[in-house]
């Protein structure tokens, strides 16, 4: 099974790859600068139906350190706080085919999560779910910069009901990420890059977080960390207030196959780990549960 995915992954990727010239890859590879040190601060807004404007803060991302894995590539950790959604671990970005890895815990293996040399109209399927698809090539420019700096867009599909992307700027990385929750919710989520440290170089004005950032007004569960993950993966939250919460999960019949959290929790952000080593792969839903809310995610558990 294992190695009919890989090969899957190769080949898919190797069709975006194989008429690319060397200056072409060494371009692409400016769109995900990669150092220890480098640094992104975002504005996120909530945005209600209709684009109003419900609420806002100051989020990160920033790159650890790097360090070698047992399947002999280095990768670079990459933390988040107060960024909703993908929340990176370990990553690297090949040099000779522009793709981004992420690193997988338990099998010392590697998930391709994006390729940088993907054009407008490229659909990029690994699975069936999820899939990833270029949809933008514009100019745009950041920090007033003399140079105007090349866009791209991508689109994550996660469900029928929600989906999210990012947007990557040549030498800044990702400058925008979003999510909409299209009919459960009605909530559109933007985080606008507002500076970035980049090998050392510094572009807008840094925000004081500790004065700043302050916790989102509503429930927040993220997306699992890593998906697709093999046998342990990562669930966020956050509550707004002091909370009666079930924190459970189902497979596709809508059977409960394990309870994380059944308990009141003090508003804050929490991280709970879900282990499926006796579970079969598939995909399962996660649900976070309280009297206020029910908001359920998806994930994709690969052996």
């Amino acid at each position: 099974m294992k190695l009919n995915i890989l090969i899957i992954i190769i080949l898919f990727f190797s069709t975006i790859i194989s008429s690319q010239t060397v200056e072409e890859i060494k371009e692409a590879l400016e769109y995900y600068p990669l150092h220890v040190g480098d640094y992104w601060q975002y504005e996120v807004t909530r945005k209600l139906f209709g684009n109003t404007l419900d609420s806002t803060w100051i989020g990160y991302k920033e790159v650890i350190t790097d360090t070698l894995m047992p399947n002999g590539n280095r990768y670079y950790l990459v933390r988040e706080e107060k960024l909703p959604f993908h929340n990176r671990g370990y990553i690297r970005v090949d040099s000779t085919s522009a793709n981004i890895y992420e690193y997988v815990w338990g099998d010392y293996e590697e998930l391709a999560i994006d390729s940088l040399l993907a054009q407008k109209g490229d659909t990029l399927r690994k699975y069936n779910d999820p899939c990833y698809i270029c949809t933008e090539d514009t100019i745009k420019r950041y920090f007033d910069m003399d140079v105007e700096k090349t866009r791209r867009v991508e689109q994550y599909c996660i469900s029928t009901t929600s989906y999210d992307g990012w947007e990557l700027a040549k030498g800044l990385g990702e400058v925008m990420r979003y999510y909409d929750d299209i009919h459960v919710f009605l909530i559109r989520y933007e985080c606008n890059l507002i500076y970035a440290k980049i090998n050392g170089q510094e572009f807008g004005t840094r925000s004081n977080i500790e004065e700043m950032m302050q916790l989102p007004d509503q429930f927040l569960l993220m997306q699992n960390h890593p998906n697709p993950f093999n046998t342990v993966t990562t669930i966020s939250y956050y509550l707004p207030l002091n909370s009666y919460i079930e924190l459970s999960v189902f497979d596709l019949r809508g059977k409960e196959v394990a309870v994380l959290v059944n308990q009141e929790q003090s508003s804050g952000k929490y991280q709970m780990h879900f282990d499926a080593t006796e579970l079969n792969s598939g995909i399962y839903t996660y649900r976070l549960l309280s009297n206020e809310i029910s908001i359920s995610k998806k994930m994709l558990l690969l052996r």
